[in-house]
């Protein structure tokens, strides 16, 4: 099990590649509201971690911090800054979140409430997904997907409770989403064609 999360939190780790690569180069224009909001929590968790002496985790997240910190840092000039009223409620939301995630003493509940901050913060994301689907990376959701699945899998496999499952299981739905969202265009028109009502309308139209 050991195995799968390593493999797991590696593959997830170079997910960041791709998408700090197209930034870089200005092909990825991520909303900067959520990677702000990911830094601030992976950051706020390593502390958690070092702290607890959780030192495995802390390091593992403290990945998370570097790769989030340098999206937004080449977010800052190529990435999306603009604040609609989705954004603002979506950062006040995720701020109310950490606030208080950080004055919780129930570690059980405390992670709960990093998921909600961490899902809130993917809403302005995912509509970027749904409105602009070529500013954003494939590649790296795909390889979060893989990364979260297979930390999914080993947190299955060894029983892990519900608040070891809670996170994998997160990230690989909303990972999971925005593949969805980004590849629409290829199999949208493979599920119309299966349809019933499309098939009547070729038929008409014949």
């Amino acid at each position: 099990m050991e195995l799968l999360v390593i493999i797991g939190a590696v593959v997830s780790a170079m997910s960041a590649v791709p998408y700090i690569r197209g930034v870089y180069r200005g092909s990825v224009r991520p909303k900067v509201v959520s990677w702000f909001t990911w830094c601030v929590l992976a950051a706020l968790l390593t502390g958690a971690a070092f702290t607890s002496g959780q030192v495995m985790s802390a390091i593992m997240s403290s990945v998370t911090v570097g790769a989030t910190a340098l999206v937004l840092l080449f977010g800052l000039k190529q990435g999306n800054k603009s604040l609609d009223k989705l954004d603002i409620v979506s950062l006040v939301g995720a701020a109310l979140g950490i606030a208080a995630w950080v004055m919780l003493d129930n570690p059980a509940l405390a992670i709960f409430v990093a998921v909600t901050v961490d899902i809130i913060a993917f809403v302005p994301t995912i509509v970027h997904g749904w409105v602009a689907p070529e500013e954003e990376s494939l590649s790296a959701y795909g390889l979060s997907v893989l990364g979260s699945g297979l930390g999914l899998l080993a947190a299955v496999l060894s029983g892990a409770a519900l608040t070891g499952v809670v996170y994998p299981l997160y990230a690989a739905v909303f990972n999971g989403l925005m593949v969805l969202l980004l590849t629409r265009d290829s199999w949208t028109g493979y599920v119309a064609a299966l349809l019933p009502f499309a098939r009547d309308e070729e038929v008409l139209a014949d």
